[in-house]
């Protein structure tokens, strides 16, 4: 049986760790504030992610951006391991994912890139997405585990693939969340209702799946994070990177970055939905 360890225990790694410890064994976990480290896995909590790959088989990942990423697996490369599986789910940027899995690989390890699409109420219901970049056979020894705290695995290709596959699709929502907030604002002007605007929207063309998740932070005005804008923010920065690299046009992307960027400089740590309270705070600024 693998022996799994366990990186990240913030908003997302908390519910999924849950998850994977009702099916399978965690063995270690790691995380930097040991604070946080929940009660019922203290007992197995390391002082190092190299500790936890040096007590598992198989490590699972989660952390903030490229930065978080890169330090945790040159931790557990400091030691002398090998034959060990990283699994990582951060969201992090194409370049850095690539990095990893060459010092990975050349180490006599093997990595996969693999991000999970949903945010904290889905970690919590164990309906995410996993999005898989790296060896076909890893990814077939850990869709059992990927299971346990997602709805759908999907295997995406080779290295990176996995993470090209999440930055797009944060793109993707990301843009829809923005048009959306304009959208809202303009009707608002014309004193039609928010409800008024969601059936239309959500009877036609413009029916989206970000309207669905937020409608409810958007009517209570309650935007404690869920994802959070500065996530958002950052997700769409590295998706930018990624198409200088590939010599793709990105003008969306840097048109919805620079109003993310403005209210993220206005507020504090909101979820991604409080774009929408930007532009109408900027409509009223404006009048």
């Amino acid at each position: 049986m693998n022996e799994i360890g366990f990186v990240g225990l913030g908003r997302m790694g908390q519910p999924i760790v849950k998850h994977l410890g009702e099916n399978f064994m965690v063995s270690a976990v790691y995380n930097r504030t040991f604070d946080k480290v929940p009660s019922e896995l203290k007992r197995v909590a390391k002082n190092s992610p190299l500790e936890v790959a040096q007590s598992s088989d198989i490590i699972f990942l989660i952390v903030t951006d490229s930065a978080a990423s890169r330090d945790v697996v040159d931790n557990i490369l400091s030691g002398s391991i090998r034959g060990k599986l990283i699994v990582d789910m951060s969201t992090i940027s194409f370049r850095q994912s690539l990095r990893n899995h060459e010092a990975v690989l050349k180490s006599g390890n093997n990595y996969m890139d693999c991000p999970v699409i949903g945010s904290v109420p889905a970690a919590v219901s164990g309906k995410l997405t996993a999005v898989a970049g790296g060896r076909k056979e890893d990814f077939s020894r850990i869709t059992g585990m990927l299971k346990t705290f997602t709805g759908k695995q999907i295997y995406a290709g080779n290295a990176g693939s996995g993470i090209v596959l999440k930055l797009s699709n944060n793109l993707v929502m990301g843009s829809a969340m923005a048009a959306l907030a304009e959208a809202i604002a303009m009707s608002e002007n014309m004193g039609i209702t928010f409800e008024t605007m969601t059936e239309a929207f959500q009877s036609g063309g413009a029916m989206t799946r970000i309207l669905d998740l937020k409608k409810e932070k958007i009517k209570s005005g309650n935007f404690s994070p869920e994802f959070s804008l500065k996530h958002q923010l950052k997700d769409l920065r590295y998706a930018i990177e990624l198409a200088e690299e590939m010599e793709i046009p990105h003008s969306v992307a840097s048109s919805v970055e620079s109003e993310y960027s403005l209210s993220r400089s206005r507020s504090e740590d909101p979820d991604m939905s409080y774009i929408v309270e930007f532009i109408r705070k900027m409509r009223v600024i404006n009048e």
